[in-house]
């Protein structure tokens, strides 16, 4: 059975994404490499370009609601009215 989210569109790996300043403080760009949970809304583990420091150390990589995407390349999101 393949599941698909019904919050937000598919987001296909390898998708070049750009996180808005929300999530870490600093608007961050990666690239999807992974599926951390599924259900209505995914999160996808999203490989940084650049490792993100705080207080926990360096993070190379994290999970994002697919909702909270954009895609690089078209500037559009991955939520379903966009």
């Amino acid at each position: 059975m393949l599941m698909t989210p019904s919050l937000h569109k598919p987001v296909p790996m390898g998708t070049r994404v750009l996180m808005k300043k929300e999530l870490t403080g600093k608007e961050e760009h990666g690239k999807v490499v992974g599926i951390a949970t599924m259900s209505m809304i995914f999160q996808y583990i999203v490989l940084l370009d650049n490792p993100h420091e705080c207080e926990y150390g360096s993070i190379e990589a994290v999970a994002v609601p697919g909702s909270m995407l954009i895609n690089e390349e078209t500037g559009k999101s991955y939520r379903l009215n966009d």
